[in-house]
């Protein structure tokens, strides 16, 4: 190990993609970045940004939303193309009704979709006119069973999809995805989650003190009669009860979903994946 760590040593790094990876991070921890807030952020000039920007967007790793005009991961470029290319055109979808939302609600909210056996944030979360709440801690990748968004997919999805899905996360070598995927706990939250035509967090492994202590509320979009995402709106517990989110801002958050589900009936005559 010493000698290749000497050998390595010597050997130049290369510029143009460790910016590419400092940009990554950024947008990353942002969730959706503007050219402006990368560029205060990097300090780099304009041109040079710009640049870097492209090459990302032009190998997959980033795309542009074409109604805020930010910047977000392009969910790991493993996605297939077909399937990377129906995320962006999900997000375009969602946009005006999403900003609709944020008008009535106080809150953040955020878009997923399955990718495997979790779930991904579409764009990252809205905030235009919310309180503060860690967004970083949200992440990019929701857990399937802990996340509103999760167990509101695996509610409403088919039977042979859910499945699926609980199988690989009962093959997982991660605890909390086996405990959480065992039958009972699963059919138990199910059927609340049917009943009241919502999903909530499972908040149960976080301290009171926990940054990750944070409520959130999903409900699903609907292509007809088949779930294509989840919509949540996320709050701080010690300022706002579910109770009052349920009581103030569900019928908000369902006529947004279903409005979603609307626009994207055109998006898909022509055939495009429904994820």
């Amino acid at each position: 190990m010493p000698s290749k760590l000497k050998a390595s040593a010597g050997v130049k790094t290369i510029a143009g993609l460790q910016k590419g990876l400092q940009l990554l991070r950024m947008i990353e921890a942002a969730s959706a970045a503007s050219f402006t807030e990368l560029r205060t952020q990097t300090g780099w000039p304009k041109a040079n940004l710009a640049r870097v920007l492209k090459t990302l967007l032009e190998e997959g790793w980033i795309w542009r939303s074409a109604d805020t005009g930010r910047y977000a991961l392009n969910s790991a470029p493993a996605l297939h193309p077909e399937r990377s290319d129906w995320v962006g055109r999900l997000s375009q979808a969602a946009a005006p009704p999403r900003e609709a939302l944020q008008v009535r609600v106080p809150w953040p909210t955020e878009l997923g979709v399955r990718d495997g056996s979790s779930m991904l944030s579409v764009d990252g979360p809205y905030a235009r006119n919310s309180l503060s709440t860690n967004f970083r801690v949200l992440g990019s990748r929701p857990s399937m069973l802990r996340s509103s968004l999760g167990r509101c997919y695996l509610s409403f999805c088919p039977d042979e999809e859910r499945e699926t899905i609980l199988l690989a996360l009962r093959r997982s070598r991660l605890p909390e995805d086996q405990e959480g995927a065992q039958p009972q706990e699963v059919n138990r939250f199910i059927q609340q989650v049917r009943q009241q035509g919502y999903a909530t967090r499972d908040a149960r492994h976080t301290s009171a003190n926990s940054p990750e202590r944070f409520g959130a509320l999903a409900v699903p979009v609907m292509d007809e009669d088949r779930i294509v995402a989840s919509l949540c709106v996320v709050w701080i517990p010690a300022i706002v009860t579910e109770g009052r989110i349920v009581q103030d801002h569900l019928a908000d958050l369902k006529h947004a979903a279903a409005e979603i589900g609307a626009r994207l009936r055109p998006v898909q005559a022509d055939g495009g994946d429904k994820g």
